[in-house]
């Protein structure tokens, strides 16, 4: 049987994980005068991924706010030195990259939503001893997507990651720790690092009915096919073949993999990471929610400048945006004015 088949019969199975008895114990540090060693850590380990060819979404901040390395600072509170990855950057000659110092002082939610690429001094960190583990899920998730197919990776659950892990020796088996690092990462509390939005599932193990997702053509991406395909053909017939779905349905796997892409570009900063994508189980991507950006412009898209296109502005006039996260929103994420609100 080919690998393709496998993973088609797979993803019709109703595969059930056998996870039991995960401790409970924190996501995030909780000893702050510990965040400069953990970033540290982070900074010098030989064991960080790649991350040069990660999705757009997982790596959304302006190019204009990525932030050169500040001076260093020991004591507690401080923030630590950074080096902030500008390759994506590199990749938009459009864009100006500015050196900025990075911003030790606490700001209220609204303020830290305006600049959201910066850390603060009361930012919430992953925990020490969780660094190897954030970097070893990671790795797997990517193996995965890799193995099984971007389309595929969008919707795969949780219960039939694990099968395919086990199955293709290419992504290996999730440790026993690997799998409680993902229970913590979704089921601790995001308002505890500064994301305020609503959890829209509470099951890590959710799936999808696959008769009621459709694949749209061009896109490499599923939608629903009830209101939001509906609303998605509506708005292509009005606003042009110029408008492309750029991300719609999300399965908890996929968002786990571009949260924890992006904690990792960002050191290991939860709160930051938080202010560019909702967590897992948090987004409306996976109840019906959708992207969508101007042919061509790729991973620029997912920054600012699309509100400053003619497809955006069509789209403002013809009333189809509703803004779910706009400027200094309280909910803790940064201006997405990419994102269609469907539910």
């Amino acid at each position: 049987m080919k690998r393709r088949q496998l993973i088609q019969g797979l993803l019709g199975a109703g595969t059930t994980a056998m996870i039991a008895n995960w401790p409970g114990y924190a996501l995030y540090s909780t000893r702050p005068e510990k965040a400069p060693e953990v970033r540290r850590s982070m900074l010098g380990s030989s064991a960080l991924p790649d991350l040069s060819e990660l999705d757009p979404l997982s790596d959304n901040e302006r190019p204009s706010q990525l932030m050169a390395a500040s001076q260093k600072s020991s004591t507690r509170g401080e923030v630590v030195v950074t080096n902030i990855d500008t390759r994506d950057a590199d990749t938009m000659p459009t864009s100006t990259k500015s050196a900025t110092v990075e911003v030790t002082n606490k700001l209220n939610t609204v303020d830290k939503v305006v600049d959201f690429a910066r850390n603060y001094s009361d930012d919430v960190l992953v925990g020490e001893t969780d660094v190897s583990l954030l970097v070893s899920t990671f790795n797997r998730l990517k193996n995965l997507q890799q193995t099984i197919g971007y389309g595929h990776f969008n919707l795969v659950s949780f219960d039939e990651a694990i099968t395919f892990a086990k199955r293709f020796s290419a992504v290996g088996k999730f440790s026993k720790g690997e799998l409680e690092f993902v229970e913590r990462v979704f089921f601790t509390n995001a308002a505890d690092y500064g994301f305020y939005g609503q959890k829209v599932t509470n099951q890590l193990t959710s799936e999808f009915k696959k008769s009621e997702l459709v694949k749209v053509a061009g896109s490499g991406h599923y939608i629903f096919r009830n209101d939001s395909l509906a609303y998605y053909k509506k708005l292509k017939s009005d606003v042009g073949n110029s408008i492309i779905l750029t991300s719609g349905i999300r399965s908890n796997v996929k968002q786990l993999y571009l949260f924890l892409a992006k904690t990792l570009r960002v050191k290991g900063n939860l709160s930051r990471a938080s202010r560019s994508l909702a967590p897992p189980g948090y987004s409306y991507h996976g109840i019906g929610d959708f992207d969508v950006g101007r042919v061509g412009w790729g991973g620029k898209n997912f920054t600012d400048d699309f509100a400053d296109t003619d497809e955006y502005k069509k789209m403002l006039d013809l009333g189809y945006i509703a803004i779910r996260y706009d400027h200094g929103n309280k909910l803790g994420v940064r201006f997405e004015p990419w994102h269609i609100k469907v539910v």
